[in-house]
């Protein structure tokens, strides 16, 4: 969704909100005890290889699909993209949502 400009900030009961996190947008595939992590753009991101057994092993189930970012963080909790562009610290997986394909 695009970003609009508006004078004041909103609130409302209704929404909920989540954290902005600085990263690369990907989704999970996982498959057994593989997990493939895929760009919006379709591009199979290869540098986290670590991760992705991290993931398909933490995912109790045969296969899924999760939509997330992958992201650094600082000391104090704080998504740092430098970190993660450069490879200069251990990278997470933020999920937003999960699918569990088998129960599609």
């Amino acid at each position: 969704m695009p970003l609009v400009r508006i004078p004041e900030p909103f609130d409302h009961d209704e929404w909920i909100y989540e954290l902005k996190l600085d990263g690369f947008r990907a989704l999970a595939f996982i498959d057994g005890h593989h997990c493939r992590l895929v760009s919006r753009g379709g591009y199979t991101f290869k540098s986290w290889p670590y991760l992705q057994t991290e993931l398909a092993h933490a995912i109790r189930c045969d296969s899924a699909v999760l939509d997330g970012e992958i992201v650094c963080f600082d000391q104090d909790g704080r998504p740092n993209f430098h970190k993660l562009l450069f490879r200069r610290d251990w990278s997470y997986f933020a999920a937003f949502d999960a699918f569990d394909a088998e129960r599609a």
